[in-house]
């Protein structure tokens, strides 16, 4: 059983798989697709873009900034000098928590705010092979079997098998980040 899934796996791995059944696979060549080509494979398969992760309720976010061992510490000390009836200090220590808390809270969620405003307006583009002439398009509108054609210094915009490189270089370390932060939260 595990051997089939080995197998199953080998041939979805297209960077394994010769370009000439890659092009077959996905009705495509070197010469990029036709822009109905394009048009079809964007209405059957959707934009090129990420699933957007579910954002935090404001409640949510505003319990997270109590995560932090520095806070527990500090409530601690809270309770046991309101247990020991000092209540000047009991007042003192609550309101620097929750004032912290809800500038915390502020400044995460304005944050949150402009970046989801900066993504609706910034729109990362990509140049691919269409009509067999190189065009610039947003990076939403990449089908699958487009022709991506990258320039020095370029982010690679979707999942793709490379056709032609010369001295090719990549950071691997914002993969690893990238990878790191998912696992972590």
């Amino acid at each position: 059983m595990t051997e089939k899934k080995d197998q199953e796996k080998k041939s979805s791995a297209f960077y394994t798989l010769p370009l000439l059944e890659i092009f077959t696979k996905f009705g495509t060549s070197e010469k990029g697709l036709t822009g109905s080509q394009a048009v079809s494979r964007l209405e059957k398969y959707g934009p090129n873009i990420l699933e957007k992760e579910k954002a935090l309720s404001a409640l949510s976010l505003f319990f997270l900034q109590f995560s932090n061992p520095l806070i527990y510490v500090l409530l601690v000390a809270d309770l046991v000098t309101l247990a020991l009836g000092n209540y000047i200090d009991f007042t003192v220590i609550s309101v620097a928590v929750f004032s912290g808390a809800i500038l915390g809270f502020l400044q995460e969620h304005q944050a949150a705010k402009t970046l989801k405003a900066i993504s609706k307006i910034i729109q990362p583009k990509a140049v691919v092979i269409r009509d067999e002439t190189t065009i610039e398009i947003t990076q939403d509108k990449i089908v699958p079997g487009d022709v991506i054609v990258l320039n020095p210094g370029d982010k690679v915009p979707a999942d793709a098998r490379l056709l032609e490189a010369s001295d090719l270089r990549t950071n691997a370390k914002r993969f690893l980040l990238q990878r790191l932060n998912r696992t972590s939260i």
